[in-house]
């Protein structure tokens, strides 16, 4: 047994030096996390975003499969406004995000994308429907086409985003 072991036999050590103080059961993290949401209203966080809402998600319940991982999500983001998820792996923040671009399934609710009047609901639309509107997202995987430069690469993005990327090829 090791001398942090020793010193704290109920601690459970885990990568890079980090430990666990408190193992808790999926039931209590179930009960904390519905405490946690308890109280936020729509109306609060349309109070939140400056102006009115740029995406607006509406009672979202969507998963991978037949599985259903967000349960009645909903959430505001206003033009020119940064939003950072937070929380432990497996809570659902790349969920949401793939979401919003179209990469899982939707069960139900609402995904709306615009402002101005021009509000266009994109929870039914493909990821290619939602990229013609505007609507992308960048992976943390930076070598989508490792023998392009970057420069090509953006271009490639741009050609795409005006209809000629097939003549890239």
């Amino acid at each position: 047994m090791s001398d942090q072991q020793s010193k704290h036999p109920s601690r459970s050590t885990g990568y890079h030096g980090g430990s666990v103080d408190t193992v808790i059961s999926v039931e209590a993290v179930i009960e904390q996390a519905e405490q946690l949401g308890q109280g936020v209203s729509v109306e609060e966080l349309d109070n939140l975003v400056d102006g009115e809402p740029f995406v607006t998600i509406d009672n979202l319940v969507a998963g991978y499969g037949k599985m259903q991982i967000l349960h009645n999500v909903n959430l505001r983001v206003g033009r020119k406004q940064s939003l950072c998820l937070i929380g432990p792996n497996g809570a659902g923040k790349s969920t949401v995000l793939h979401a919003i671009f179209g990469f899982n399934n939707i069960f139900s609710g609402k995904i709306t994308v615009g402002g101005g009047g021009k509000a266009q609901d994109v929870t039914a639309l493909s990821p290619n429907a939602r990229v013609k509107r505007g609507l992308v997202r960048t992976f943390q995987i930076n070598t989508l086409f490792p023998h392009l430069t970057a420069l090509e690469s953006v271009t490639l993005a741009v050609c795409e985003r005006r209809g000629e990327a097939g003549n890239w090829w």
